[in-house]
């Protein structure tokens, strides 16, 4: 009888816990719904930013938003880009400042964002805080008619709202609302049937508990609310009775679930209440070799000895107990072990926190590292207050890694600020502006003596001005020949020799004329072009000079390290919190566990006994 007490107050334990549970939304719909008629993206920033948001990197996503936002550069984005803002701030749990953004776009003139979105989350605001009727009066605000993408959602949490009220008739209208391919229609049908189950409605509860039997769980949420809702039903069933039922839902279970433990533990107790305690043996003892710490795993091990002496098995029974009694107290010792490392160990080490870009801020599905303490913490994670907790401490590791890479570029942009000083400094002081006029000057130069080439050659007629370097090299050899030869008495022979070279000089300058004349405009052409680009240069320059002895990126630098200076303090101080927060909860449930464990130890040995007296009294 003892054991038969036992094994309901285990049953009923396990199904009041199922029946309260109720599944709230983790994710953020998107807040770009204020103009359906236009999703284009208009404004690179707000472009950028949505990038990064699909890319689950909240951080990046928040920073270009933020940034945007203070150089004005969302455009006609502005009202989205809020709703955005403030729908990523109440996902990662900053319902205050979320609720300050909401109510600052509703003051906003009409058009601006999507009010109806922004009462919606006010609303989701309010839920959170367990403000009923407040989430019910921002949801009434909102347009009858509203179809934005958050209509679906507000209508299951006005669902829920009543749900809570215990009005289940009315939230079964909102459900009816619900499109029929809305994800929402589940989670009002989990969060109907756990109400009715918490009333002991059970029948009710497994009418809505059925309805995912054809759900298509296609996501990782899904298969775990339809393993949640199976598992559920199960222990429903077995409330009202119908422990075949009950048996054929624990069944429908993944064995790789995290709800396996207790879909097995409810699978065997079914079998045991329709006697067939061989069958219950199965799913039992699939559960005696999974870690102590998961209660299904615990209770397995005084369940299987239980089925031995139903099935008149003592002797069986007997090493049960004996080897459950065994394994509570090795599994005390090895909890002893792991609450004095999370007393005093690495927590870095035991809850791995990387510093990466991306940060899904809605939940960690790799939060448990391999190793000897990986059951230990993968039961923690479960527990609710140890994930709020666990999250906020990773963030934190998260923003002072950010931190540390801000503080290294702000190092090196006021290196680079310094250099640059420096290199300006070097030009002034230098006078390698006044090289540089040198330098334009010349080209001026060169490029008038160009001009007035063309200009007498085109005015005059003489080829002869437009002599390449060559060509004026040779007249100016024969010029010095017919001077010399003035002085002299040359032959007639000689005389024609000259006139003929210098008929040969013309003749060929007035060949190359044409061609000379090409090169010399193209010549000049380019020599003007970078004559105007130096001169665009030299006042680029000295418009630079003026403005770069004006600048203030040093004492903005400044200002920079130093306020970032002051939230490295104020994050190491808020991670010293969290992670003694962490120790905390993780040591208190620990410690329950022990209490727990120790329980269990009481109760084989209690059965020990049992067995044992029994034994003699037989043999008297």
């Amino acid at each position: 009888m003892a054991m038969r007490s036992a094994k309901e107050g285990c049953m009923r334990s396990w199904l009041c816990s199922m029946a309260l549970v109720v599944c709230l939304l983790a994710d953020f719909a998107s807040a770009a719904d204020g103009e359906p008629e236009d999703k284009t993206v208009q404004a690179l920033p707000y472009g950028v930013t949505l990038f990064y948001y699909f890319q689950q990197d909240y951080f990046s996503a928040l920073t270009e938003l933020m940034t945007a936002q203070q150089q004005k550069a969302l455009g006609n984005h502005k009202g989205r880009g809020e709703l955005l803002r403030g729908g990523m701030s109440l996902a990662y749990g900053m319902d205050n400042q979320a609720e300050a953004i909401f109510e600052d776009v509703l003051t906003e003139p009409d058009g601006a964002a999507d009010r109806d979105a922004a009462w919606f989350f006010l609303a989701k605001v309010a839920w959170q805080r367990g403000q009923t009727r407040r989430a019910s009066e921002a949801l009434d605000r909102m347009e009858a008619g509203y179809s934005g993408d958050t209509a679906d959602e507000a209508r299951y949490l006005s669902a829920n709202i009543h749900i809570r009220k215990g009005d289940t008739k009315t939230a079964g209208e909102q459900l009816a609302l619900l499109p029929e391919d809305s994800s929402w229609r589940y989670y009002l049908h989990y969060n109907l049937g756990a109400t009715h189950a918490a009333s002991d409605r059970w029948r009710q509860a497994v009418s809505e508990f059925r309805r995912f039997d054809t759900m298509e769980a296609d996501s990782d949420e899904e298969r775990l609310l339809k393993d949640r809702a199976h598992t559920a039903s199960g222990y429903a069933r077995m409330a009202a009775g119908d422990y075949s039922g009950a048996r054929d839902d624990f069944s429908r279970v993944r064995l790789e679930g995290p709800l396996s433990d207790r879909a097995l533990l409810g699978h065997g107790w079914a079998s045991g209440e329709l006697g067939d305690y061989r069958a219950a043996l199965s799913p039992w003892q699939v559960l005696s070799d999974r870690p102590l710490i998961g209660r299904g795993a615990r209770e397995s091990l005084l369940a299987l000895p239980y089925a031995y002496e139903q099935l008149a098995m003592p002797g069986n029974a007997l090493s049960g107990y004996r080897a459950a009694a065994d394994a509570y107290v090795q599994e005390l010792v090895r909890l002893e072990e792991v609450i004095e490392v999370f007393q005093k160990g690495d927590i870095g080490f035991l809850l791995p926190a990387t510093q990466e870009e991306a940060s899904d801020w809605l939940f960690e599905a790799d939060v448990m590292p391999e190793g000897e303490y990986a059951p230990y913490i993968g039961y923690l994670v479960t527990t609710h207050d140890f994930q709020i907790a666990l999250r906020e401490w990773r963030d934190l590791y998260r923003i002072a890694g950010h931190l540390a890479r801000a503080r290294e570029r702000l190092a090196v942009l006021s290196h680079v600020d310094q250099h640059q000083q420096l290199v300006w400094s070097e030009v002034i002081e230098t006078q390698q502006r006044d090289v540089l006029m040198d330098r334009q000057r010349q080209l001026q130069v060169q490029v008038a003596s160009l001009i007035e080439a063309y200009r007498l050659a085109d005015e005059t007629g003489d080829a002869r001005a437009l002599a390449d370097p060559v060509q004026r090299q040779r007249w100016n050899r024969l010029d010095h020949a017919y001077t010399v030869a003035d002085g002299l008495a040359l032959t007639g022979q000689q005389a024609d020799r000259l006139r003929i070279l210098k008929g040969l000089m013309v003749w060929d300058d007035s060949e190359q004329f044409t061609a000379r004349s090409w090169m010399l405009k193209r010549q000049l052409r380019d020599l003007q072009g970078l004559l105007s680009e130096s001169q665009r240069r030299v006042a680029s320059l000295d418009l630079a000079i003026s403005q770069r002895q004006a600048s203030d990126y040093a004492p903005r630098i400044s200002a920079l390290l130093a306020r970032t200076e002051a939230q490295v303090l104020q994050v190491d101080l808020a991670l010293d919190l969290a992670e003694t927060g962490v120790r905390r909860l993780a040591v208190a449930e620990l410690n329950s566990q022990s209490e727990q464990l120790a329980q269990s130890l009481g109760q084989s040995r209690l059965a020990l006994a049992r067995l044992y007296d029994n034994v003699s009294l037989g043999s008297r």
